[in-house]
């Protein structure tokens, strides 16, 4: 709302005010004026009214903010926020010369909107935070246009802008930290080194309220040397760990039946491991007595999508790759030809499904003109245009070179990856192939994951048996009662590095000439359709063979989270750390650990996986949440601590929670957080608010949860 002066100095906020029925409805909207001035108490001081709605108001979703409302009903109960933004002390601090500040705007909106929550009557059920948005849209661009928003990143955005409105420090100087840290001499006089530098650029109250400091350090496995580094801390972000002792696995193998059908078998296994100790062919022996099949015939791949990006071998372990985000399958291996039974010297090849887009085309691309006869000849490398003639293409590739790579990018994997086994000393021919595709192998699984496309729509019934018999059908027809579309009839050399380029086909004028394939290179099934409706895209292998009550995921504790956090990790090829010393670049071990606590721990359960700038996959596992916790046994020892003085309390109690429900791109947020007054648990769903007599939402929806030093808690 607007601000207005009453002529006696005194300042009212007009906000909004939305008023429901019994059922939630809204049943009339009307204005209020909020008197910004009132008398101020601290709020452990506060003597609420009977009928007092002071601190668990709701917040009207303005559409798609319930990232929004989520968090600010944390930080609303959050006693340092209230007592800082009730007592007007912030309009002090705004920084008017900063350049990151946004000169008081975020924060007036803020305050305003704190002194709402907390005044002390029943007269404003519902809060309209309409102009936090739009401040907070100016300062950051990402929450314009009223899309979906990850709550952590809001939280994240806002106490920075919050921050920077009240920072003490106009115009940051650089410090360069390391050098800071290399002068300082020890360890402990290096993290205070770096918080006093910090200082020097970033100070204000919001800072001493959530902010505390990480330390990090790096080890050459070499040399031994040992770099340290010193970083603030505002959230610590957790990874949701898998339990120690199991892994996840999902097997797909085709079996015959007595009358010779084949049958192709997915199933999700949990198999005992110890992570860094047990080999891949252990992993794969199990899988392999739970299935009834032979081990040899077996391998683990690691699955993105339809897509095979690594074939372990069977002496590798699998201490970096127990986590919740990759999907591991066990794949049969099929010998392409009979010089892959016998040989000894043989190498692993994943063959992939890739839909191509085909456009459908009556005229020449060129000269826009029908043929003259016969058909139109395709762009052999997208097939999105088509030619008339020789000289048409050739006078067309000048323009179409750069469209045509960008043509072949729009490729999608499908389907099920075949392993197949190649002889590296007589290698492959085009007959082989062929001869393989016709096995029935690959057109098993292609059906099969069409079946179950079908039965997850609702367009068919799933094939839980067979897919195929020993003779499958001809491509493109009807199997009882269900029609597949034609699978792709050529199987093409690709590079590793992209399936969008190819290397060339296995079809040279000689079909018995076997070539020895290099590493360098995949197989490839191209299926050309101008359309993709109802084609196995992309699987996930949660999705396609989805969890039951027998392999559902155990519960994992908050203290779970913390340990992985803080033991080390082994960086990767891809990551390497540069050793001053040695002088070059080490795949070092780095840990990090928590130094300096906030009075605020803001804690992220890392619920979300990442590929580009979407989500890809959402983790429902439940993190059981302590009420208090004591991260004593995650700081550092009073050895390496050495003249620096330790926290006085690591302890903390849980007052909020951030709560993500439903799928990736529709879900929704909640809050539950402990009233600051009464210590009372309510539940915020945008406008409807309730009282919880169970305490916090602490199941596998918590996302952010908010602790406060039990010192310092209300």
């Amino acid at each position: 709302g607007d601000d207005g002066d009453d002529g006696d100095g005194r300042t009212t906020d007009v906000i909004t005010v939305v008023v429901t029925d019994a059922t939630g409805h809204v049943s009339s909207v009307a204005h209020a004026a909020v008197d910004t001035q009132d008398a101020y108490l601290p709020i452990s001081g506060l003597q609420l009214h009977a009928t007092s709605n002071a601190g668990h108001r709701g917040l009207f979703n303005l559409g798609n903010t319930c990232f929004m409302n989520s968090v600010l009903q944390c930080l609303l109960q959050v006693p340092q926020v209230i007592d800082y933004y009730r007592s007007q002390n912030y309009s002090e601090d705004i920084n008017l010369q900063s350049t990151f500040s946004s000169h008081g705007q975020v924060s007036r909106t803020f305050a305003k909107l704190v002194s709402a929550i907390w005044q002390n009557d029943n007269s404003v059920p519902i809060l309209q935070p309409r102009k936090l948005l739009q401040v907070m849209a100016a300062r950051d661009s990402r929450f314009q246009g009223g899309m979906q928003h990850d709550a952590q990143e809001f939280f994240e955005s806002f106490l920075d802008q919050l921050h920077e409105d009240v920072n003490a420090v106009s115009k940051k100087e650089y410090v360069d930290m390391a050098q800071v840290v290399e002068d300082a001499g020890t360890v402990a006089k290096g993290a205070d080194a770096v918080w006093n530098a910090l200082q020097t650029r970033e100070q204000s109250h919001l800072l001493d309220i959530f902010q505390g400091q990480y330390h990090s350090h790096v080890v050459c496995p070499t040399c031994a040397h040992v770099s340290n580094n010193f970083d603030p801390m505002r959230f610590i972000n957790l990874p949701i760990t898998e339990p120690k002792d199991r892994i996840d696995v999902v097997v797909f193998v085709i079996e015959t039946t007595e009358s010779g059908e084949k049958k192709p078998v997915a199933q999700r296994l949990t198999l005992p491991v110890e992570p860094g100790v047990t080999p891949v062919s252990e992993i794969i022996a199990q899988a392999a007595v739970k299935m009834g099949c032979d081990a040899t015939t077996l391998c683990l791949a690691r699955w993105v999508e339809s897509r095979v990006v690594k074939l372990f071998a069977p002496t590798e372990t699998l201490s970096s790759f127990v986590s919740l985000y990759v999907q591991l399958a066990v794949l049969q291996v099929h010998d392409i030809n009979d010089a892959a039974t016998s040989s000894t010297n043989t190498r692993l090849v994943a063959v992939h499904h890739l839909h191509r887009p085909q456009l459908a085309l009556d005229v020449c691309t060129e000269c826009s003109k029908p043929p003259e006869k016969g058909a139109l000849k395709p762009c052999p490398g997208c097939k999105c245009v088509a030619y008339c003639s020789t000289a048409c293409q050739k006078g067309h590739w000048g323009e179409h070179k750069t469209q045509c790579l960008r043509f072949r990018k729009q490729s999608k994997n499908m389907s099920i990856p075949i392993v197949v086994r190649l002889c590296q000393d007589k290698g492959v021919s085009h007959q082989d192939v062929q001869t393989f595709r016709s096995s029935g192998v690959i057109a098993t699984w292609f059906r099969w994951c069409i079946d179950q496309s079908r039965a997850s729509s609702g367009s068919a019934s799933p094939t839980t048996g067979a897919a195929s018999s020993t003779a499958p059908a001809a491509d493109g027809a009807e199997e009882g009662s269900r029609k597949y579309p034609p699978m792709g009839s050529i199987i093409s050399v690709r590079t590793v590095v992209s399936d969008a380029k190819a290397s060339g086909y296995l079809v040279p004028k000689q079909p018995t000439k076997a070539v020895v394939l290099p590493d360098t290179v995949t197989l490839t099934i191209d299926h050309w359709s101008s359309k993709n409706t109802g084609l196995p895209l992309q699987l996930d292998l949660n999705v396609l063979v989805p969890r039951t009550a027998a392999n559902a995921r155990p519960d994992v504790s908050l203290e779970d989270c913390l340990e992985r956090f803080s033991k080390g990790v082994t960086l990767g090829e891809d990551d390497q750390w540069h050793c001053p010393k040695c002088k070059e670049f080490k795949q070092a071990v780095c840990t990090t650990e928590l130094w300096r606590l906030p009075e605020c721990l803001v804690i992220q359960l890392k619920r979300f996986s990442y590929k580009s700038i979407v989500f890809k996959s959402k983790l429902t596992t439940r993190v059981t949440v302590p009420t208090t916790l004591d991260v004593a046994r995650f700081l550092p020892s009073p050895e390496e601590m050495g003249d620096a003085v330790p926290p006085a309390n690591s302890k903390y109690n849980l007052i909020g929670t951030v709560n993500h429900f439903g799928a990736l791109f529709g879900g929704h947020y909640t809050a539950s957080a402990k009233h600051a007054v009464t210590g009372e648990w309510y539940n915020y769903d945008d406008h409807t608010v309730s009282l919880r007599a169970d305490g916090p939402l602490t199941d596998a929806s918590a996302y952010v949860l908010v602790y406060q030093r039990a010192s310092s808690s209300a």
